[in-house]
């Protein structure tokens, strides 16, 4: 499932909170598989829901 999906399903449900552990997860894969940071993108949608 992509992390799109499960954003946009927690958003939904109201359980924002669920979203930034998700993309916490995303993250960390990211960073310990890849080497890689997050899209410039996804990092700000995910700060306009911290606000």
């Amino acid at each position: 499932m992509s992390l799109a999906l499960v954003g946009r399903v927690h958003v939904a449900e109201g359980t924002v909170d669920e979203v930034l552990r998700a993309f916490e997860q995303f993250r960390a894969v990211l960073a310990a598989e890849l080497g890689v940071p997050p899209s410039d993108r996804r990092t700000g949608l995910v700060a306009a829901l911290r606000h």
